[in-house]
């Protein structure tokens, strides 16, 4: 059954900061128009974009950006773009391995190249390994097996990062959820559990916060064409992996405010968490939106001040956020490409914006004003720009 929503402790609404005060540009000033924008464009197409997208994620600096697509005959293993930010380029990386009959893959860095890479297999088992990344041959190897298991062919299957350090893998039926909780050692939590009839029908990734999952609950609503749609409903379902409570809780949900669109409240929505705010893009018919849930409060903000840019699809965007609360996303074009000679899936803006209000050192301000004035410098040797320009390189090699 669902129950209402707890009262928030006293102060708790004046502590939390509208979030349009979070955002702010490399300077560290308060920027409401203009976040970060370290990719603005791809005038020639050379940015590449996988055709069929099954996972993005980012480094915990923001650096480097990883798009996984899905395997297909073209593509036995499952196809790695990476982008550098900083240097405005994208390159396919190599897998050294992967197990039999992958289907798609997820990647979460750890730090210092290491990341977990959770596969899912046409067998219907997860297979989960520790891997290493080495930027400099563009490879991704895999160094050691953590765990393998098996979930139901009519599950619900994805993965969230729950630290910086570790991840999880969330497989969910009509009755039962089973999550398994990674690090890059081992298994950290093996949570298995039946479950109500009521949370049966939740939409989009799983999000962690604090040893909870939550997942967004959604109605399926008859529009006036006699079809049937899901809506987002405004409730919000939450597992204690510790305890293994399970509640249903109502946010504040109110007309005309985010999440509603146009009147309506959204059919789908993408969403990272970071710090007790869940930011989210939801698309409502045509239209997509930029918003926020403060977990404490469950109210929820659209943030007015940061566009997503023109009329962007909500099919064509990907977002992840960093371990310093960056929040990076990615849009998609399908246009000509003077790289491949060819119509294809190319990136058509990255975009950054800062929610924190720690400063940013003297060096990162100087290199990202010097590649605002000259980005023509992108396309330098990475060595040259270290040892000709005296760039740090920590921000180029």
């Amino acid at each position: 059954m669902r129950d209402s929503n707890e009262a928030p402790p006293p102060g708790a609404e004046a502590s939390v900061p509208p979030p349009e005060a979070a955002f702010y540009s490399p300077s560290g000033n308060h920027s409401p128009t203009n976040p970060y924008v370290p990719l603005p464009g791809n005038p020639e197409g050379e940015l590449s974009f996988v055709d069929k997208p099954s996972h993005f994620s980012v480094d915990g600096d923001g650096r480097y950006i990883f798009m996984m697509g899905t395997t297909d005959q073209r593509h036995p293993k499952p196809p790695i773009v990476v982008y550098d930010i900083n240097l405005g380029t994208s390159s396919t990386y190599e897998l050294s391995e992967s197990p039999e009959a992958t289907n798609s893959l997820h990647l979460y860095c750890l730090g210092g190249g290491h990341t977990l890479a959770i596969f899912r297999t046409n067998h219907f088992e997860t297979v989960v390994h520790r891997a290493f990344v080495c930027h400099n041959r563009k490879v991704i190897r895999l160094t050691k097996k953590i765990d393998q298991f098996s979930y139901r062919s009519d599950d619900f299957w994805s993965t969230a990062r729950t630290s910086p350090t570790s991840a999880l893998v969330f497989a969910c039926g009509d009755q039962s959820v089973h999550v398994k909780q990674y690090d890059g050692h081992g298994v950290v939590v093996d949570f298995q559990k039946e479950l109500p009839r009521a949370f049966a029908y939740f939409t989009g990734q799983p999000f962690y916060s604090e040893g909870k999952v939550h997942v967004f609950m959604f109605s399926e609503v008859f529009i006036p064409d006699g079809h049937v749609t899901a809506m987002l409903d405004g409730y919000l379902g939450t597992i204690d992996l510790f305890s293994g409570k399970i509640r249903i809780r109502k946010t504040s949900v109110e007309r005309q405010r985010f999440p509603y669109i146009n009147g309506q409240l959204p059919q789908m929505i993408k969403h990272v968490h970071h710090r007790g705010h869940v930011w989210v893009i939801a698309r409502a018919g045509a239209v997509t939106r930029f918003g926020c849930l403060h977990l404490k409060t469950l109210k929820w903000h659209r943030i007015s001040n940061w566009q997503l840019g023109e009329r962007p699809q909500y099919n064509d965007t990907c977002m992840d956020v960093t371990r310093d609360g960056k929040i990076v996303i990615l849009c998609r074009e399908i246009r000509w490409s003077e790289r491949h000679k060819d119509v294809a899936s190319t990136v058509k803006w990255i975009k950054v914006a800062e929610t924190n209000r720690k400063p940013k050192s003297l060096a990162s301000l100087a290199f990202l004003r010097l590649l605002s004035s000259n980005p023509i410098l992108r396309r330098h040797d990475p060595q040259v720009l270290h040892r000709s320009f005296g760039i740090p390189g920590q921000f180029v090699l």
